[in-house]
C-alpha cells in the first residue's frame, strides 16, 4: 500500500511560491562574510548551502511566469532575555524574468542572527502570497517553503497559528536542518498536503538543493522541467580529489548543466574539470565554465544536446583544509515534448509508531511506463553524530516489500533504526537499459 495524499483544488490564477526562511538556530549571530574565514563554524556552513541552494532554485529551477517571494525570520531578546519573534519580508512576489531573478538573488540574506520564531515567519509569507503588485489576491492554491534549524522559542509558535494556517488552502513544504530543526514543521507539512525534508549537518550532503529540486519539479511540468542525473555530497581532504561518473543517456541532453559547490570559504579557484564522453575537457579555460565567487559555486554548461555516454568529474582540493563538495547534474528532453526517465521515491510512513513496518518505494518511469530491470538503492542518514549511511537494495521482484513484480515500483523493508529522530533517504538507480511496460495514461 502507498501512502496517500488529500487533494485540493485551488482557484488561484499564478503559481506562486513563497521562500520562509530561518537560520536563528543556538546562535546569536554570524554573518556570511565571517564563512570566508578559516574558523569555520556550522553555523556559517549552513548560511553557505542555504544561500546556494536557493540561488539554484531561482537562476534554474523557477520558471517564467510563476511568482516568488522572500521572507526571513528570527527574533530578538528583550531585557529580560525573553524571545520576541520578528520577520521580515526581503522580496514581495515578484513575476520570475531575467532582470527579477538577479533582485531575488540579492534579497538572499548573509547572516543567521537571534531566536528562533516560525510562526511570525509563516504568517509574514501568507501575507506575501496574499498580494500582487500592492492589490490583494487569494494565497489559495500558494506555496510557502519553510527552512529551519532551530527548535522554535519567539511566539507566535506554530501551536498558535496552526489552525488558522489550514484555512488559507495553502501548501507548506518543511525542510529541517539538523537535528536542531523544529519537529512542529513536519506537523504543518502534513496537515496543509505538503512534503517534509530534512537536511543533516553532520555529514556531506545535497539535501538542501535536492528539496528545492523536489518542490520545483512537483509545481512544474515534467515534461518541461530538468532531470536531476545526479546528486552527491562529499568532503574532500587537503591535496585530495573526489571523481564522479554519471552517465547521461539518449532521452535527455538538453540544458545540461554540471554544477560543483563548496563551503563558503572554500576557494572556487579548486580545479574542476569534466571530460564527456569523447575525450574533450572542460576546464577553467572553456567558455562553458562559469565561476561565481559569491555562491561559492562553479557551473558548466554543455552547449547544444550532450553526447549520450559517461562523464567523467575531477574535483582537486589544493587548500590546506577539508572542503565539503557537492555536485548536481541536470538536464532537460533531448526531444521537445517528451518525458525524460525519472524517479519518485517515499516512505509508507511519515511518522512512525512500534510494530509499524517501514517501506521505501521509488518509482522509475518514462512517462506512464514503468522502467523496469533497474538496480535500485537506498542510502538512509541516521539521527545523531553518525557519518555512516544505512544501506538499502530496492526491488521489483514481487518478493519481501515489494507488492508486484515488474511495474517500476521498487521496494524494501527498512529496519535499521538506532534512535528516535529524523531518518532521510537519497535513492540512486543505474537503468542498464530502457525496458518498460506500456500502461495507458490517466484520463
Amino acid at each position: 500500500m502507498r501512502p496517500t495524499h488529500r487533494a485540493r483544488s485551488h482557484q488561484q490564477f499564478p503559481s506562486s511560491l513563497c521562500c520562509v526562511l530561518n537560520l536563528g538556530g543556538p546562535c546569536s549571530c554570524w554573518t556570511y562574510q565571517q564563512a570566508c574565514s578559516p574558523s569555520l563554524t556550522r553555523m556559517v556552513r549552513i548560511v553557505a548551502k542555504l544561500r546556494q541552494a536557493c540561488r539554484n532554485y531561482l537562476m534554474e529551477i523557477a520558471r517564467e511566469g510563476e511568482y516568488v517571494g522572500i521572507v526571513v525570520f528570527n527574533g530578538t531578546y528583550g531585557p529580560s532575555t525573553e524571545a520576541i519573534g520578528t520577520a521580515y519580508v526581503l522580496s514581495d512576489l515578484v513575476l520570475i524574468t531575467d532582470d527579477s531573478r538577479q533582485h531575488l538573488l540579492d534579497a538572499i540574506p548573509k547572516e543567521a542572527n537571534g531566536a528562533t520564531s516560525i510562526g511570525k515567519g509563516i504568517q509574514l509569507g501568507i501575507d506575501v502570497l496574499s498580494s500582487i503588485d500592492g492589490q490583494s489576491i487569494s494565497a489559495d492554491g500558494g506555496n510557502l517553503v519553510v527552512v529551519s534549524d532551530g527548535e522554535e522559542n519567539a511566539p507566535p509558535l506554530i501551536s498558535d497559528i496552526k489552525l488558522n494556517v489550514t484555512d488559507f488552502g495553502i501548501t507548506i513544504d518543511s525542510i529541517a536542518i539538523g537535528k536542531d530543526g523544529s519537529l512542529k514543521l513536519e506537523e504543518l507539512a502534513e496537515a496543509t498536503s505538503g512534503s517534509m525534508f530534512y537536511y543533516p549537518t553532520d555529514a556531506p550532503s545535497n539535501a538542501l538543493n535536492d528539496a528545492f529540486m523536489e518542490i520545483g519539479k512537483r509545481e512544474a511540468s515534467k515534461r518541461d522541467f530538468p532531470a536531476q542525473l545526479f546528486s552527491s555530497g562529499d568532503l574532500v581532504d587537503s591535496n585530495e580529489s573526489v571523481l564522479k561518473s554519471i552517465f547521461i543517456d539518449s532521452t535527455v541532453g538538453e540544458n545540461t548543466q554540471f554544477t560543483v559547490t563548496f563551503d563558503g570559504n572554500a576557494q572556487v579557484a579548486t580545479p574542476v574539470t569534466l571530460t564527456d564522453p569523447q575525450g574533450h575537457v572542460y576546464n577553467s579555460n572553456s567558455a562553458a565554465y562559469e565561476v561565481d565567487v559569491d555562491f561559492s559555486s562553479i557551473y558548466i554548461r554543455v552547449k547544444g544536446t550532450a553526447t549520450p555516454g559517461e562523464y567523467t568529474l575531477r574535483v582537486r582540493n589544493n587548500q590546506e583544509d577539508s572542503v565539503n563538495v557537492t555536485v548536481t547534474v541536470t538536464s532537460s528532453s533531448a526531444v521537445a515534448g517528451t518525458r525524460p526517465i525519472t524517479a519518485d521515491s517515499s516512505w509508507l510512513y511519515e511518522e512512525l509508531y512500534p510494530t509499524q513496518q517501514q517501506i521505501l518505494f521509488t518509482t522509475l518511469s518514462k512517462g506512464y511506463s514503468p522502467i523496469l530491470y533497474a538496480d535500485v538503492f537506498a542510502f538512509v542518514d541516521l539521527p545523531g553524530n553518525t557519518s555512516e549511511a544505512y544501506t538499502l537494495t530496492l526491488t521489483d521482484d514481487g518478493t519481501g516489500a515489494d507488492a508486484s513484480k515488474d511495474d517500476g515500483v521498487y521496494s524494501s523493508y527498512f529496519t535499521g533504526f538506532t534512535a528516535n529522530g529524523r531518518y532521510s533517504a537519497k535513492v540512486s538507480s543505474t537503468i542498464h537499459q530502457v525496458t518498460s511496460q506500456t500502461y495507458a495514461s490517466p484520463t
